[in-house]
């Protein structure tokens, strides 16, 4: 799974990385603003792939159920899914 810093504000992702921790790391040293959120990012076909009571969308954004072992706990958050 990759992840992203996307901008809430402007809805937009900023910056692709591969893990989480990298992606944190970029926002920490930028000192990015509260704006900014690190978030999963997904193929349609990854995001499919996932049983439909771990996927939910609420007003045009995707949601899922998902955890990175011994980094996140298990949590139902918005991720980015792209076409």
């Amino acid at each position: 799974m990759k992840f992203c810093l996307y901008d809430t504000k402007y809805d937009r992702v900023i910056l692709i990385e591969k893990s989480f921790l990298s992606a944190l790391l970029l926002k920490e040293k930028f000192g990015l603003s509260v704006d900014i959120a690190v978030l999963p990012i997904l193929s349609k076909q990854e995001y499919m792939s996932f049983p439909s009571s771990f996927r939910g969308e609420v007003g045009g954004r995707s949601y899922l159920l998902y955890e990175v072992p011994g980094i996140i706990e298990q949590k139902y958050d918005q991720v980015i899914v792209q076409d």
